[in-house]
């Protein structure tokens, strides 16, 4: 897994099909409503802090993954929003899409 701080509130996180399993999860069943998701996001903020300095813990957070299918691994943006910009209802929004690199 490759963390890269993109800013004092974004992060870019490298992470292949094995480390994903490790967590309990795939990219096919990522889901905001999946608790094996939200504990991988919770270790993930977790090992951001650890490893950049960003604490994303308390923000709202948007998360987007991309799936690259030659390698089978993951690309994660996670970043903080400012409720002032977007609205959800959830803390937690993940949107998902394929990229094929």
């Amino acid at each position: 897994m490759i963390i890269e701080k993109l800013s004092g509130t974004a992060v870019k996180i490298s992470i292949d099909n094995t480390e994903m399993l490790d967590y309990g999860v795939s990219f096919e069943t990522l889901s905001e409503d999946s608790i094996e998701t939200k504990a991988m996001i919770t270790a993930l903020l977790k090992d951001i802090n650890y490893n950049t300095g960003v604490d994303l813990m308390s923000s709202k957070l948007f998360i987007e993954a991309f799936s690259i299918n030659e390698t089978r691994s993951c690309i994660i943006y996670i970043s903080a929003i400012n409720d002032n910009d977007m609205i959800f209802q959830n803390h937690i929004f993940i949107m998902y899409s394929i990229l094929k690199i």
